[in-house]
């Protein structure tokens, strides 16, 4: 796959080969200080000017630049630097056996390094040139290094830079396995690069080809032309993947477009505004168009985030299609395709620091992908009045105005839902108006809340279109319905204690409700007002006790046990009595008794039903443990051994079977941590690093206080009658280690057997290995019956050379032998600047392999292939 990561940022060239013309060029002639050394050091007089030259190990340094090579002659008067080499010729039997570079120029500015056989500049004319240049750009990992080399390069008068013959790669060796050439370039004074031509070469073979290449050279992205790629798709067929260009409009704006074209999907354009400014703004606008030979297809997808204010934000995303088939064919199908629906929406929200109050506005759009169903929602608007005290308003204080409170909303809403296929139009709107207030005295509270609530509804069919003025209208209204009603709340509430250890609270509601609109005994909704009181009382008592032990027995050093009681009452009366006027008596065709609730269906919602008189009573037993970890005794950890939770209700109301089911749930973590055992040797307790161990067990029973026959039990028998129960326990093993298979593995035993390694003839390298698994195992008996799971999650790794490394991953059920739930090998090669990976999926039968450049400038260098999915090339 080629892209123009590789080619079209080919400034990564010249960043290499102009950074000594950079580093050198000023103004003026050099005016700072130079430091230097070098094993000859002297003055000459040439042509009238005074010449500094070092010559052997010479090194000189001016602000960053450091410049190293045998040789380096610079005029104090014009402000010329020259650096050279030496040849060195070695003799061997008075023959010449071969010459080797001595001092080759070399110069260095933080992770670029430079060399060239020799290297001029003029500081005071800004001209310089450079022969047979390499320079190399450090990254932060090895990989990532770029690697360039050019014959010639010339700075001129005018800050334009020419170079001759130039190369790059991410391989360093020198003759690269893969590069990109190019006989010349041109950066003019505007920093604008023109290359010509462009190749690409794996070795010696020219695979690619540009006949020119142009970007702004900047420090960051540049535009350009995207090179397109080949894909197949059983879906689409053969396909040219994104031709397109780059625009880098600004620091925080650029722009992308491409086309792909595929045999049977047809042609597809894309493309994407994409806005960033850190910790204010981020946003994407893509626009996707489908000609699939039949008919047009449009899709908007976007986002926008913006954070105005510490406390305003604008919220917006939106994805809208006009024809269902460009999702079929989107170049996110996979993701797409598990979408119930397209979904789009916004929200403005604003929050006042000084009182706390929130206004936010939102909408939301859907179209549903399976359906001709579209629901919308715009606006939303919500306000929200932060609690106050009448303090704020009166400013007087006071206990009973610091004490009295007062908070509140407002909410509107307009919604509809759009049915294409039935020609179907439903709009909704809703309004809610509330507050609420309280006052507090000491323990006790008196709060209420009032709201208002409004709707209005209409729905209508057989919308015609117009194209011709782009309106509608509609042949026929269906319905138009509206409602509205109040909601009105009052409580009491006491909280306190007794006996210092017994909290209490005990409540008291009162409900007033009138809804313009209820329910007729024939089912049918009537227009006028009704009435509601709807009443409930509410106690809770709840403790905590606490029993600490301190054994200090073995590792035991102290044992909690913690227990929490909590009894619940309830009560609130029978609304479905003729008294009430809240519910219709009536009977089915079977002759049955129903009941009709008469303000189900009116804005105020059901009202509740039966008489209620329950008790509930919760029990939790804690048992925690905290254990030395050592024989010394110096550090310790928690562990919750127990956990124990009891539950029944009691109705007081029942003629019969007033008790419910008992319900009993424990739990119990025998152990969870390293594998520890007693070392005789060091006499120490010592732990198995690489072994964790975790064993629990459960056990869950529902009992009845009752005989098969209803009969109560009776507290003497002591037992309540079990139906049902179950209990089990879980086993986890989970291990991990490293090590290295090294020669004295293979070296003579005491005996003298002979090894396996015969030192005279190989030098063993050590083999890195690593071993990760998770073994589980659980059994679970009881009145569901027996079940059993164990598995085994493994994965493996062996470095098995220096450049191959063998990985295997695997999951096993043992519940059914010879059952294997996912397996897979997998093969790593490294090819110096490349690395391949094939990996074959057991299960699947099927297998994927890939190539690609390891520099991450050069990552869209690749080619792979995949059995299981979709090829791509």
């Amino acid at each position: 796959m080629l892209n123009s990561v590789m080619i079209f940022n080919f400034k990564v060239i010249l960043i290499g080969l102009l950074i000594l013309i950079g580093c050198l060029s000023g103004e003026t002639a050099l005016n700072d200080s130079i430091d230097y050394k070098a094993d000859y050091v002297s003055f000459d007089r040439r042509d009238g000017n005074n010449v500094l030259i070092l010559k052997g190990n010479s090194w000189l340094k001016y602000q960053s630049v450091t410049l190293t090579a045998h040789e380096i002659n610079y005029n104090t008067e014009t402000g010329k630097i020259y650096a050279t080499f030496i040849e060195d010729t070695i003799y061997t039997a008075g023959v010449v056996d071969s010459v080797k570079i001595v001092g080759l120029p070399t110069l260095v500015e933080g992770n670029e390094t430079v060399y060239g056989k020799t290297m001029e500049y003029d500081v005071n004319t800004k001209r310089g040139k450079v022969f047979q240049t390499s320079s190399t750009m450090k990254a932060q990992k090895a990989e990532d290094n770029l690697y360039v080399k050019t014959e010639t390069i010339y700075r001129m008068e005018d800050n334009t830079i020419c170079g001759l013959n130039g190369s790059a790669s991410g391989c360093d060796h020198e003759e690269p396995h893969y590069s990109f050439k190019s006989d010349s370039m041109f950066v003019d004074s505007d920093n604008w690069v023109y290359v010509k031509p462009v190749y690409f070469y794996i070795g010696k073979i020219p695979l690619g080809y540009a006949p020119y290449a142009f970007y702004k050279r900047t420090s960051g992205r540049s535009s350009g032309i995207i090179l397109p790629s080949y894909n197949y798709t059983s879906r689409k067929g053969n396909g040219i993947k994104e031709l397109g260009f780059f625009y880098d409009i600004s620091d925080y704006v650029d722009y992308t477009a491409y086309i792909n074209y595929y045999d049977f999907a047809g042609f597809f354009f894309k493309q994407n505004l994409r806005i960033r400014k850190r910790y204010e703004i981020t946003g994407n606008l893509k626009t996707e168009y489908l000609n699939d030979y039949k008919q047009n297809s449009l899709r908007l997808i976007g986002d926008y985030n913006h954070i105005i204010t510490p406390t305003t934000k604008l919220d917006l995303k939106f994805d809208y299609v006009t024809r269902k088939k460009l999702i079929d064919n989107s170049e996110d199908y996979e993701t797409d395709k598990l979408k119930k629906y397209l979904y789009s929406g916004g929200e403005f929200s604003k929050r006042w620091i000084i009182n706390g109050d929130v206004f936010s506005a939102s909408s939301t759009y859907k179209q549903f992908l399976d359906t001709a169903r579209t629901e919308f929602l715009f606006p939303s608007l919500r306000y929200s009045y932060s609690s106050r005290s009448l303090k704020d308003y009166t400013g007087l204080d006071n206990h009973f105005t610091k004490n009295f409170k007062i908070s509140g909303n407002a909410k509107f809403s307009k919604s509809g839902i759009i049915l294409d296929d039935k020609n179907e139009f439903s709009d909704n709107n809703a309004a809610n108006f509330s507050f609420s207030e309280s006052y507090k005295i000491s323990d006790l509270t008196f709060s209420g809340s009032h709201e208002f609530l409004g709707k209005h509804n209409e729905t209508r069919n057989n919308i015609l279109f117009n194209d011709n003025i782009n309106q509608y209208t509609y042949k026929s209204k269906d319905s138009t319905d509206y409602d509205y009603g109040f909601k009105h709340k009052f409580s009491i509430s006491y909280k306190h204690s007794v006996f210092k250890y017994l909290k209490l609270e005990e409540r008291y509601s009162l409900q007033y409700d009138n809804a313009f609109r209820y329910q007729t005994q024939n089912l049918d909704l009537k227009d006028d007002w009704a009435s509601r009181y709807t009443y409930d009382l509410n106690l809770k008592a709840n403790t905590a006790v606490y029993g600490i032990f301190q054994p200090e027995y073995g590792f035991l050093y102290k044992v909690r046990h913690s227990i929490l009681p909590t009894v619940n009452f309830n009560y609130n009366p029978d609304f479905t009595r003729s008294s009430y006027d809240y519910f219709y008596t009536t009977r089915d065709s079977l002759g049955r008794k129903i009941l009709i609730d008469k303000f189900k269906r009116s804005i105020v919602g059901p009202t509740t039903g039966a008489e209620a008189l329950k008790m509930s009573f919760d029990l939790s037993n804690l048992v925690d443990f905290k254990l030395f970890d050592n024989l010394e005794k110096n550090t310790s950890f928690e562990h919750q051994f127990f956990n124990h939770k009891m539950s029944f209700v009691y109705n007081f109301l029942e003629d019969t079977l007033k008790f419910s089911n008992l319900k009993s749930n424990s739990k119990i973590t025998l152990y969870r941590g390293k594998i520890v055992y007693y070392n005789f040797s060091s006499g120490k307790l010592e732990k198995l690093n690489n072994f964790d161990l975790d064993i629990t067990g459960f056990h869950n029973q529902e009992f009845s206080f009752y005989n098969s026959d209803k009969s109560w039990i009776g507290i003497e028998n002591y037992f309540l009658r079990s139906i049902k129960e179950n209990y089990g326990y879980e086993i986890s093993v989970p291990l991990r280690f490293s090590t290295n298979i090294n020669e004295k593995m293979f070296s003579e035993d005491e005996k003298g057997n002979s090894n396996l390694i015969d030192k005279k003839k190989s030098v063993f390298t050590d083999i890195p290995m690593e071993f990760s698994s998770n073994l589980r195992f659980s059994q679970s008996f009881g009145d569901n019956g027996y079940s059993r799971t164990f598995n085994l999650d493994m994965s493996a790794s062996v470095d098995v050379t220096e450049n191959w490394k063998l990985s295997y991953r695997g999951s096993f059920n043992f519940n059914e032998p010879g059952i294997t739930t996912s397996s897979s090998i997998s093969v790593h090669r490294d090819i110096h600047c490349f690395e391949g990976d094939f990996s074959w999926d057991l299960d699947n039968q099927g297998f994927s392999i890939i190539i690609k450049a390891k520099s991450s400038l050069f990552r869209d260098l690749k080619w792979e292939e995949d059995s299981r999915k979709y090829g791509s090339y």
